[in-house]
């Protein structure tokens, strides 16, 4: 981290450029203390459990990989780094968290400026929407079906028969689910809430896995220190199973959107509205 540091204040003056935006040295220590203060501040505006979650994450990562004092440049010598291992619109949720708790410390006087202040998002680049192809999912399904981990199994049904977004089934309690009136309700992006219907199949599935657990558990608990499920844990198990396969590797994402394109497949444009609801994007 010193040799960072130095690196960075050596470019600085050697194009001239003004180190602003710096955090006293005490940070950033001192500053992860208000990060509970600001997840109450993300939950009172309605933000999902999730995406308080991923916001967290991303601020904690900015700390433990960039040293006191926290500057403008360090921040964007930061992100540049990332950016190898990102997709644009990843970089700009990394940047759009920073600049949120950043924002969240300026406008209560903590800190004396925002050093995120005058920073720009990346410009989106339009990515490809790649899902697995039909003889890939025929290929795949035997694989999953003799899978030993039946949350595992559950995960991934989910995703390829619901269109549910990870960060909404990694919160997903038991309560939610109706095995009645065979509905999962699903708290989705801005505490918007909808209901998701499963096939019989699936319904009888949920039934088995559901002897035992109250309400409140959660469908897939873990027993790392995060608490709960983490994208990269679920996109690791897949491509394992993908790997297995013998097909092209695949994520939680790409899964949901098979979901997407296999119902619109069947249905034509007539059926676009119910997909984006369940999709949550109506």
């Amino acid at each position: 981290q010193h040799i960072v540091k130095a690196l960075v204040q050596d470019y600085a003056k050697l194009e001239g450029i003004e180190l602003t935006g710096t955090i006293p040295q005490s940070e950033p220590e001192e500053l992860s203390r208000y990060i509970p203060a600001w997840q109450n501040s993300l939950d009172s505006r309605g933000f999902s459990p999730g995406s308080m979650n991923l916001y967290r994450l991303n601020v904690e990562r900015l700390f433990a990989n960039v040293p006191s004092p926290i500057t403008t440049i360090a921040i964007e010598g930061y992100l540049a780094s990332r950016r190898e291992k990102l997709s644009s619109t990843a970089l700009k949720n990394d940047l759009k968290a920073i600049k949120n708790f950043f924002s969240f410390l300026y406008e209560r006087d903590i800190i004396a400026s925002d050093p995120t202040a005058k920073l720009k998002y990346p410009k989106i680049v339009p990515e490809e929407k790649v899902c697995p192809t039909e003889d890939e999912v025929a290929k795949f399904l035997p694989v999953l079906a003799k899978a030993k981990n039946p949350k595992a199994k559950l995960m991934i049904f989910l995703f390829m028969n619901t269109g549910i977004r990870f960060t909404e089934l990694a919160t997903l309690t038991w309560g939610r689910v109706n095995l009645k009136s065979r509905k999962i309700t699903v708290l989705g992006k801005g505490g918007k809430v909808r209901r998701v219907p499963v096939a019989v199949w699936l319904k009888d599935f949920l039934a088995e896995l559901r002897n035992g657990h109250s309400d409140n558990e959660l469908l897939f608990p873990t027993e790392s220190k995060k608490g709960k499920w983490d994208n990269s844990d679920a996109n690791k198990m897949i491509a394992r199973l993908c790997r297995r396969a013998s097909i092209k590797r695949y994520t939680c994402h790409q899964f949901r959107h098979y979901f997407a394109t296999h119902t619109l497949k069947g249905t034509g444009e007539k059926g676009l509205k119910d997909v984006q609801e369940m999709l949550g994007h109506a």
